[in-house]
């Protein structure tokens, strides 16, 4: 019945769409999101409209309408860029502004534009804190973790943070530190998505001198391991693991990842894969087998106490040279090594040193057929 009465909605705003006003452009794409129904014909037609009378937008109008098009998936890369122009002389309220930002977020995570947007609103957002909703706060939140990459499939950059332009780089941990009293008192009651960005962003991002956030990361994530959903759980094994390996929240992803092995989807898997090889390079240049893969977790959740069991969660730095299997970038993206990392990265790569030895074991054998002959 939906189906029917959207696409008669449809149908007649495509007809009319040369006519449509501001609000009735956004408040046709806000009811289409809102409901879960896709047009994308009706979209391109109505963000056509869009563009002619783009300046004639009210914030509420404009901010509703780039919800409801990144909600569905719909990109129109010159709308958003002349939207975002729009909006830089509005006075935008804290759902406006926390809306354009996670629009641009959502379907242009790694273009400029986005980068752009989070330079000029991060300022803004500031500005208004106090007045944000609890929700409007996830949704910036939110913004920044897609920003950052953090939901990325591709595990192969431990931070993706790190790549940011400067000034991007430079805003985001700037805003967050403005932000952490409220993270400090609201960080036990985000929902699971929001506080997976959260804690990503907050690892990523350089925030590791705030005692006090740190530590109630530390608790939450291990309080969460087991009722966090698996891919949030990579997500936030590889924030961690890029800034503070040697942490009982490892310890805990870690122990979940082995405890759930068998139920792992191969996506997960392979981002799992990913990860592993990242974290240890250069040392690995090839994904492990999945034999090795759950042996690593579980290394992880095995070795990780040893080091968060210490007065202060140090680290003994040791020199290994250029080639030390201790290197691991951390967020300031200088090498930082450790002696119980060095023994993480050996439990991949004495896999590879075990077949060399079978190997040569078999060669060994040949030899001894060929004496027997």
């Amino acid at each position: 019945r939906h189906f029917r009465l959207f696409t008669s909605i449809a149908l007649e705003m495509i007809r009319t769409a040369e006519s449509a006003n501001c609000q009735g452009i956004a408040n046709t794409i806000w009811a289409f999101s809102t409901a879960g129904h896709s047009d994308h014909k009706l979209f391109d037609i109505l963000t056509e409209a869009a563009l002619r009378i783009i300046n004639d937008f009210k914030a509420q109008e404009l901010s509703s309408m780039l919800w409801g098009l990144a909600t569905n998936g719909f990109v129109k890369e010159t709308l958003f860029t002349v939207a975002l122009q729009t909006a830089r002389t509005m006075e935008l309220g804290p759902q406006q502004s926390a809306n354009i930002l996670w629009a641009c977020a959502k379907v242009l995570p790694n273009h400029a534009l986005t980068r752009r947007a989070v330079v000029e609103l991060l300022p803004r957002i500031a500005a208004k804190f106090l007045a944000f909703k609890p929700q409007e706060v996830s949704s910036v939140m939110n913004a920044l973790a897609k920003v950052a990459s953090v939901g990325s499939e591709d595990a192969t950059i431990l931070n993706g943070a790190l790549i940011l332009p400067p000034c991007v780089y430079q805003s985001i941990s700037a805003f967050l530190r403005f932000a952490t009293p409220w993270l400090e008192e609201h960080l036990h009651t985000l929902p699971s998505l929001t506080f997976t960005s959260v804690v990503c962003v907050h690892e990523f991002f350089d925030l590791e001198q705030d005692g006090r956030l740190c530590q109630l990361v530390e608790q939450q994530v291990v309080a969460r391991s087991n009722t966090l959903p698996q891919a949030e759980i990579l997500q936030l094994l590889r924030a961690l693991l890029s800034s503070r390996a040697s942490s009982q929240a490892v310890c805990a992803l870690a122990g979940n990842l082995a405890c759930n092995f068998k139920g792992l989807q191969p996506k997960e898997i392979r981002q799992l894969k990913q990860l592993a090889v990242a974290f240890h390079r250069p040392r690995l240049q090839s994904p492990p087998d999945e034999e090795r893969l759950y042996t690593w977790c579980l290394t992880l959740a095995v070795k990780m106490p040893e080091i968060a069991q210490s007065s202060d969660g140090e680290t003994l730095t040791e020199d290994e040279g250029p080639l030390s299997l201790g290197a691991c970038t951390g967020p300031t993206g200088e090498a930082e090594s450790t002696q119980h990392v060095l023994e993480l990265q050996d439990s991949l790569a004495k896999g590879d040193e075990d077949d060399d030895d079978d190997d040569d074991d078999d060669d060994d054998d040949d030899d001894d057929d060929d004496d027997d002959d």
